[in-house]
């Protein structure tokens, strides 16, 4: 299993809730329509407020996948369909984006109940 990790900032008169209410509605329901038989996990996550320091981010992305075959495969496909479009790519209304792969190590299990 692999795991990557996007951050990003808003840039300047992006509106938060707006922003917010369609990365996780519109957006994450594309990516699912195109990709959700390579993703195993997807979280998206914003900044509500700093506890120490100042944020580096506004929004993370995680998605993990079974291997980097499932990975090089959801980038052809979402590519392919212009998630988003061109009113709302995530790329065009987002700054400063980063991503990575990276290596996970669970101490202990979210767990909802």
């Amino acid at each position: 299993m692999i795991k990557t990790v996007g951050l990003f900032h808003l840039p300047e008169g992006v509106e938060p809730e707006l922003y917010w209410q369609e990365h996780t509605g519109k957006h994450a329901r594309e990516i699912l329509e195109n990709a959700s038989d390579l993703v195993k996990g997807y979280v998206i996550s914003r900044v509500r407020s700093p506890l120490v320091g100042t944020a580096k981010f506004w929004g993370m992305v995680e998605l993990w996948f079974e291997d980097e075959t499932a990975r090089a495969e959801f980038d052809r496909r979402t590519s392919a369909a212009n998630i988003g479009g061109s009113e709302a790519h995530f790329e065009d209304y987002v700054r400063d984006f980063s991503a990575m792969d990276v290596e996970e190590c669970v101490i202990r299990p979210v767990s909802y109940d």
